[in-house]
């Protein structure tokens, strides 16, 4: 019993390695997307933008995380989708582990822009 993990610990820094990479990748590719659309519609569009996206990333996580809804689903059990999605909308505790979830999103993306942001002004010193 004390060696569960013995065989397998190195999947620990593979899973965290994993993590970095997706977080740092969900907040550069949402902030391309950002300012792609603050220089066609505006920087007012471009943050309103960012703040319908990021509740309905988290949104997408969790039918895909709890309710294990996969993309290509909404073309073929449309009706039993929007029943998830009504969830989330209807039933309280569905609406705050979605509210959960976003805020948690939000703080990941904030602190993502500090530090793309750091490092891209530290890259432009040397």
């Amino acid at each position: 019993w004390q060696n569960v993990c013995l065989s397998d610990a190195w999947l620990a820094l593979f899973y965290f390695s994993y993590a970095l990479l997706g977080w740092l990748a969900f907040v550069w590719l949402l902030r391309q997307m950002k300012q792609l659309i603050g220089r066609i519609y505006g920087s007012t569009l471009a943050m309103i933008s960012q703040l319908v996206c990021l509740p309905l990333i988290a949104l997408g996580l969790l039918l895909g995380l709890l309710h294990r809804w996969n993309s290509w689903e909404v073309f073929f059990k449309p009706l039993d989708l929007s029943r998830a999605i009504l969830l989330y909308l209807t039933k309280r505790q569905y609406f705050l582990t979605w509210l959960i979830f976003s805020g948690f999103l939000f703080i990941l993306y904030w602190l993502g822009e500090a530090v793309l942001r750091d490092f891209k002004s530290r890259q432009r010193f040397k």
